[in-house]
């Protein structure tokens, strides 16, 4: 009885795992001229990277589409964070 409740539950687990994963892989891709559309959405930002800027607090901002003020997109990277982390 214990055993089977374990398998049970290890399958329960995979399965939830496998849904996490399938749901991650299918993501909503736009391109950088509609993300202002998409406010409050979780989506993926395409597009041509203009420019890369880390401010002097360490901050990372990447622009799309057009040098600051003309961008179509920017991307921020909070000093803090896992990736700013791994660049230096």
């Amino acid at each position: 009885m214990r055993t089977r409740c374990h398998s049970l539950l290890l399958l329960v687990l995979a399965a939830s795992l496998l849904a996490a994963s399938l749901e991650a892989q299918t993501a909503t891709v736009i391109p950088d001229t509609e993300a202002s559309r998409h406010v409050g959405q979780k989506a993926t930002v395409e597009g041509v990277v203009v420019t890369v800027f880390t401010s002097n607090n360490g901050n990372t901002f990447i622009n799309f589409g057009g040098k600051y003020p003309h961008q179509t997109f920017t991307g921020w990277i909070p000093k803090d964070s896992a990736p700013a982390i791994k660049q230096i």
